[in-house]
Parts: structure tokens; C-alpha cells; sequence
């Protein structure tokens, strides 16, 4: 069998192929068809579960954050007993530890995300800490917050911008990872 093969310009190039060599280049063809397809699955089925263990992440790092707000009320509505403030202050230790283990974890994936992370926890902090060293001085009681006491609020915008930081640093835009350097190039103390 003779196959013609034409390219612009009407170029003619003339090759003697058999029909087992044709049914071989289209085998061969196919293979690596099938070989490239399943080679991009894997990569992509790759990105998008490290995506998605990083935002179950973040998730997790984000409510950790949040918690230390949720630690005042339980100071003010714990009973007056040795043991249950034990157990508050264990509390605080292990929301501590898993602050620290977030940070870490997170500093492992951005060292600009971790800066982002720690403004977040900072924030945290700085709004609840003076109201909770104030409930340990008072005696815990149960029920419904009083009407005098203050319930802070983390800043919406340090919030805003953890989040932000996380929708970009997951995203697939390389310009959108750049602004979280720009937004966390300085240190937090």
C-alpha cells in the first residue's frame, strides 16, 4: 500500500507504509494518548487534594483562632471550684498548643501565610486578653452574660484579610500569591 502524505504548499512526501506499520503508528498513537491523558489525571487529581488539605487547614487554623474569643465566656461562667478552673486552664493550654501547631504547619506552606495566621491570632488575643485576666479576677457564674459585661470583637478587618490571604494563596492565579507577600511582608511581634 502507498500513502500520500500532503502539507501546504502542496508538498507531497510518498512513504511505503504496510497495513501492520499503519495499525502500529495508530496503536502507538493511542497508547501515548491514553498515557498523557493519565499522567495529567494524576497531577491534577494531585493539586486539587493539596488544595483541599490546605483549606480543611486553614479551616481548622482559622476556628483555633477564634476560640480564644469563646475561652472569656467560659472563664466568666465557670464554677467557683478548684477542679473546673483546672480545667479551664488546661483549655487554654491545649488551644494554645494547637495555635502554635497551626502556625508551624502553616509556616511550613508560606512563611507569608504563617505571618498572616499570627496578625489573626494577635488580633485574637489583644481584643479578649484584658477581658479575661478581668473574669479571673471575679467569681464565675452561671447562666446569661450580665448586661455589663463586655463582649469584645475580633477586628473584622484582620479577619477579612486572613481570609483573603487564604482565597488567594489557594488559588490557581500566581499574581494572586503575590499579594499575599505584599500584604504580610513585615513581621508581626
Amino acid at each position: 500500500m502507498r500513502t500520500n502524505l500532503r502539507f501546504k504548499r502542496g508538498t507531497r512526501i510518498s512513504a511505503d507504509l504496510t497495513d501492520t506499520e499503519v495499525k502500529l503508528i495508530l496503536a502507538g498513537a493511542a497508547a501515548a494518548s491514553a498515557i498523557a491523558v493519565a499522567i495529567f489525571s494524576a497531577f491534577a487529581t494531585r493539586i486539587f487534594s493539596q488544595r483541599d488539605r490546605r483549606r480543611q487547614m486553614y479551616g481548622e487554623a482559622f476556628r483555633a483562632a477564634l476560640e480564644w474569643r469563646e475561652m472569656l465566656y467560659r472563664v466568666r461562667r465557670r464554677n467557683n471550684t478548684d477542679e473546673c478552673d483546672r480545667a479551664i486552664t488546661d483549655r487554654f493550654h491545649d488551644l494554645q498548643e494547637r495555635l502554635d501547631y497551626y502556625e508551624g504547619w502553616i509556616g511550613s506552606e508560606s512563611e507569608y501565610m504563617r505571618r498572616s495566621f499570627r496578625k489573626l491570632v494577635s488580633a485574637s488575643k489583644s481584643a479578649t486578653l484584658p477581658h479575661i485576666r478581668d473574669a479571673w479576677d471575679r467569681p464565675g457564674k452561671t447562666g446569661n452574660s450580665d448586661s455589663s459585661d463586655v463582649h469584645p470583637n475580633i477586628d473584622p478587618n484582620v479577619r477579612r484579610k486572613f481570609l483573603q490571604d487564604v482565597r488567594d494563596h489557594l488559588s490557581f492565579q500566581p499574581w494572586r500569591w503575590l499579594r499575599i507577600i505584599i500584604r504580610n511582608w513585615q513581621e508581626v511581634p
